[in-house]
């Protein structure tokens, strides 16, 4: 019987664009998951409440 391996696809890092290190960090009071980068030693949301701190929201303001 063949096994097939799932490699976790996790969302790449805000602060550093790399998702080579990337973990789960724990949830958010809201839930959601949070993620930690191992090359910057910063961690993040992959989804947030408030659009504004989504990824490229400040492209769309200006």
């Amino acid at each position: 019987m063949m096994t097939l391996l799932r490699r976790r696809q996790y969302p790449a890092c805000p602060h550093c664009n790399k998702g080579t290190r990337v973990r789960k960090h724990g949830t958010s009071l809201c839930g959601f998951q949070r993620y930690y980068c191992g090359e910057c030693q910063r961690a993040f949301q992959g989804k947030y409440i408030y659009q504004i701190y989504q990824t490229g929201s400040n492209e769309r303001i200006e």
